[in-house]
């Protein structure tokens, strides 16, 4: 990689941080480039060299969220070669699904603003659905998994995935509402549910 790709790239970086810490002060209808770009004390038109516009800011910053999500949790977590490790760290995912935030650019808030986006933005719609099938796949993979190794019970994995999937849901809505939520009696009851 080039230096000036470097130097981009790190001024994309840098730029998508201030612009989800906007976000998250403002709310996305108050974060703007002009706000991103006195965060960072530069003029507007270095933001819009690399985003010319606020969706192109908002595409950027949501795909950066999902690629995080993606290497950190997802696929590292979730890829670990001891089973035992592997479920644990899924019970984690399900169990403290506030841990798909806990990543530098993210936090539920930003991720339910986007959410509300779909509604009313085709584009976001489209790579939420993109992100929200890929999450899907990786959870019914690793049930299927463990289904496999005799540590979920053997049922139909397509209505135990959405069943996971509605849970996890619910408790993020929850716990970003009422984070003093105790899980202990929650996990026994899915985990009951989910036993070979």
């Amino acid at each position: 990689m080039s230096a000036r790709s470097d130097i981009r790239n790190q001024r994309e970086s840098e730029i998508l941080s201030h612009f989800a810490a906007a976000i998250s002060e403002l709310g996305l209808e108050g974060a703007s480039i002009a706000k991103v770009a006195a965060r960072m004390d530069c003029p507007p038109s270095l933001i819009m060299h690399y985003y010319k516009t606020k969706d192109d800011l908002i595409e950027a910053l949501f795909r950066a969220m999902v690629e995080e999500i993606k290497e950190q949790v997802l696929e590292k977590d979730l890829r670990l070669p001891s089973p035992g490790k592997r479920f644990k760290s899924f019970q984690d995912l399900l169990f403290n699904p506030m841990r798909l935030w806990d990543q530098k650019l993210g936090n539920p808030s930003i991720w339910f603003q986007f959410l509300a986006m779909t509604s009313r933005n085709d584009r976001i719609h489209s790579l939420f659905l993109d992100y929200l099938e890929f999450y899907r796949s990786v959870v019914r993979q690793q049930l299927e998994d463990f289904m496999q190794l005799g540590m979920v019970r053997k049922t139909d994995p397509e209505a135990l995935t959405d069943l996971v999937i509605c849970f996890a849901d619910g408790l993020t809505h929850r716990l970003f509402l009422k984070p003093e939520i105790s899980v202990t009696r929650l996990r026994k009851e899915l985990l009951g549910i989910l036993k070979p």
